[in-house]
């Protein structure tokens, strides 16, 4: 669930119960928090970037809340659409009839 918002100068906060139900200027962009965990260890993918005071990476797509780092996950980095074309007038047969021929 998408529960924070970036503001335009770089600002991040939780969102209120408004901005929840989708009242969200158009500067901002929401995102959530997701694991910074891999499956595996792959060198060159490992490089340091100082955040906060701390040492993260990579460029300022982690956020510490508490003690974990946490990937910043923008709701636009997969855009999708809402399906709003919906053809519930058209159906196929429903009473189909199947014919097989058996070798003998």
């Amino acid at each position: 669930m998408f529960r924070f918002l970036e503001k335009s100068d770089g600002f991040r906060k939780t969102m209120n119960k408004v901005e929840i139900e989708g009242t969200i200027d158009k500067e901002s962009k929401p995102f959530r928090l997701s694991d910074l965990v891999s499956s595996s260890l792959t060198a060159s993918f490992i490089y340091d970037i100082e955040f906060n005071g701390r040492i993260y990476s990579p460029r300022n797509r982690v956020t510490a809340p508490g003690n974990t780092i946490q990937f910043v996950r923008y709701f636009d980095d997969f855009p999708v659409q809402q399906l709003t074309n919906f053809w519930i007038d058209t159906v196929g047969e429903l009473n189909k009839e199947f014919v097989v021929q058996l070798l003998l």
